[in-house]
């Protein structure tokens, strides 16, 4: 049977974490974290100017890892967010390199339920939780793409995450 790799996509907030959680433990599916990883290399507070090729390699060790697993027949749960198209398709693209069947699902709720919710984790400063102030967050929105109806997603309400 074909490994399916899970790609999440959303804003922080949006309860992309909660929802791989449940996915992963109804799939038995590996669940890989983006933020828990670059918290690992780089600590909560990465700074800005290093954040983009941070980011870069962390999603290269992932992809690295879920390739791994796909040869194992395993499904895995991507879960960082995917903000644009191109993002979007270059995960489609390498899912299917790999040998797996890619599936999108689009976690998303209400803008100020989003953002207040990453608030207060940055607040709290929950256990793998990246800091990401007001500013941040409204700037992380205007970057954001919407997932287009070609792109064959499955919306998650994430609003009771």
């Amino acid at each position: 049977m074909q490994a399916t790799v899970h790609l999440l996509c959303g804003l922080p907030g949006a309860g992309k974490t909660t929802f791989a959680r449940r996915l992963a433990a109804e799939r038995g599916a590996v669940l890989l974290n983006a933020d828990d990883r670059m918290i690992v290399r780089h600590g909560t507070n990465p700074p800005a100017c290093d954040f983009p090729a941070f980011a870069a390699a962390v999603f290269e060790e992932l992809w690295v890892e879920t390739a791994r697993h796909v040869a194992a027949g395993r499904d895995v749960i991507l879960d960082w967010g995917f903000w644009s198209r191109a993002d979007r398709e270059e995960a489609r693209q390498r899912v299917a390199a790999a040998g797996a069947t890619a599936k999108l699902h689009w976690v998303r709720c209400p803008d100020d339920v989003a953002r207040s919710r990453t608030l207060e984790r940055t607040a709290a400063m929950k256990a793998g939780a990246l800091e990401i102030n007001g500013a941040a967050w409204d700037l992380f929105r205007t970057k954001f793409e919407p997932p287009g109806e070609d792109e064959s997603v499955v919306l998650v309400d994430g609003t009771a995450s």
